[in-house]
């Protein structure tokens, strides 16, 4: 089993050992440009109606983006680059406490990596009907990159129930002498997973 942690609470590694964020934010940076994805006009729209706050959220979930893209829901949570053998197939969305968000991800019924958001180390925003989760916020010093960074993600239900993620992702600094900065946005979709058990 793979644990995560979320970069406010400890460095998150890549294969072969190399910081997942530098490789972000070098990537997003090192292009110098703004790439902001407006919410697609053939999805549903974002349900405002929602009052459980995070309890709104919970459920499994699948791990591939019916959006379009190949991106999996852990790895927009997260950064984490997997091996293939321990990519999910289903991701369950938890608030074990009051300000608290659990994540597991499941390979048929195998847990392949785990991790929490709370309110208490700001890592977590529980709004009606959005969730806001801090991926990444700070001072970057990775494979030659110096800047500061942030990543968000926010959560929204739309009307069909679909688990709708935005990610907000800037950067700005310098690749040794070089400087560099750059923000992105995504717009990804992942369908609920009904009468799954663990």
């Amino acid at each position: 089993m793979v644990t995560m942690r979320n970069a406010n609470s400890g460095s998150v590694r890549c294969l072969g050992g190399v910081g997942c964020l530098g490789i972000l934010a070098l990537a997003l940076a090192v292009s110098g440009c703004t790439q902001i994805q407006k919410y697609p006009e053939n999805w549903a729209l974002p349900d405002t109606t929602l009052t459980g706050g995070c309890s709104a959220f919970t459920g499994s979930y699948s791990e591939t983006d019916s959006g379009g893209s190949q991106i999996g829901l852990v790895h927009i949570l997260s950064g984490y680059q997997r091996e293939p053998q321990e990519t999910a197939d289903r991701v369950v969305l938890m608030e074990p406490a009051r300000g608290r968000l659990q994540l597991v991800a499941y390979r048929q019924k195998k847990v392949v990596a785990e991790f929490q958001y709370s309110e208490s180390d700001r890592t977590l925003v529980c709004g009606a009907s959005e969730v806001v989760l801090v991926i990444h916020q700070g001072l970057l010093a990775d494979q030659g990159v110096l800047g500061y960074s942030k990543v968000f993600v926010s959560l929204y239900k739309d009307t069909n129930g679909n688990l709708v993620v935005k990610r907000y992702e800037s950067s700005a600094g310098a690749y040794g002498i070089i400087p560099i900065a750059g923000k992105s946005t995504g717009w990804y979709l992942f369908r609920p997973l009904y009468g799954v058990t663990d």
